[in-house]
Formats: structure tokens, C-alpha cells, sequence
């Protein structure tokens, strides 16, 4: 994929969004093993694990499928706006952000057999940014686990 068409337009995304995002996701994210210990030692996981709490590591099948374009683009500007009090990320509107989202999510290509396609729902799995906005199109969901008194973190 980093050659693609909107590879360029995904490493200024990327370099753009990802200190915001990380931010926004610091508390459900874990890089490794020793860390995920670390927050489970925490008061906000420790406090919810009992005796017979389970944990589960799962695997999301098609996960880069599930969002359409404008959920994925909604879902994060929002949280944008929302973390940001709607001001500008290093000079760029949230206007121009939401345009350049849709733009590369849109009008991603990839070449298979010889034939040019585009995805009709989703996106690629194979670019770091990608993983960065499947996260937060998350957010959501753990933000409602934590407060059903459950929580997860992200590796």
C-alpha cells in the first residue's frame, strides 16, 4: 500500500493526527505484555477485577471493514472537535482535516491481478495510520465498557 496513490496524503495524516490521537486513546492503549500488567495494577483496572474476572484477548476478523468511510470520518472528527475544543491542529482547520479524511479514505486504490480497485467500504489493513484511526473509531465502545464498569485496553 505505501505505494498507492494516497500514500503521501497517509504520512501527513499520520504525522498530523497521531500525538492528538495518542492522547486521546492513552488510557486504553498498551504497547506490550509488561505494560498491560502495569495497568491492570492501576486503581481504574484494579478496582474493577474480582475473583472471578476473565481476561480476554480477541481478535476482530475484517475489523478495517466494519466502519464505512463516513462513520470513520464522523467517529473521528468528533472526537477531534471534542478533545481539541474545535481548534486547529498545528494551523489546520477541522474543516480541512474531515475533507482530507475523506479524501484519502475515499479514494485509496490498490492494484490486484493487474486491475485497479478501490475499497467500497473500510479500508486497508496495511498502513500505520489505518491502525491509528480503526483504534479510535473504538473509542466509542471502550469508553461504554469502562462505564458499564468493565474495561479494555488496546494492544
Amino acid at each position: 500500500m505505501e505505494s498507492n496513490v494516497t500514500s503521501k496524503l497517509s504520512t501527513y495524516l499520520d504525522n498530523l493526527l497521531r500525538p492528538t490521537i495518542e492522547d486521546i486513546l492513552k488510557d486504553t492503549f498498551v504497547d506490550q505484555d509488561f505494560d498491560f500488567i502495569q495497568r491492570l495494577q492501576q486503581p481504574k483496572c484494579s478496582s474493577k477485577l474480582q475473583q472471578t474476572t476473565l481476561l480476554v484477548r480477541i481478535k476482530i476478523q475484517n475489523f478495517f471493514n466494519m466502519f464505512t468511510y463516513q462513520s470513520t470520518v464522523n467517529r473521528i472528527i468528533y472526537l477531534l472537535v471534542k478533545h481539541c475544543k474545535n481548534q486547529p491542529i498545528n494551523g489546520v482547520s477541522m474543516i480541512a482535516i474531515e475533507t482530507l479524511l475523506e479524501l484519502y479514505l475515499k479514494y485509496t486504490l490498490f492494484i490486484y491481478q493487474d486491475h485497479i480497485y478501490s475499497f467500497n467500504r473500510g479500508m486497508s489493513n496495511q498502513t500505520h495510520f489505518n491502525t491509528l484511526l480503526s483504534s479510535l473509531c473504538l473509542y466509542y465502545w471502550i469508553t461504554k465498557k469502562f462505564n458499564n464498569n468493565e474495561f479494555i485496553l488496546q494492544y
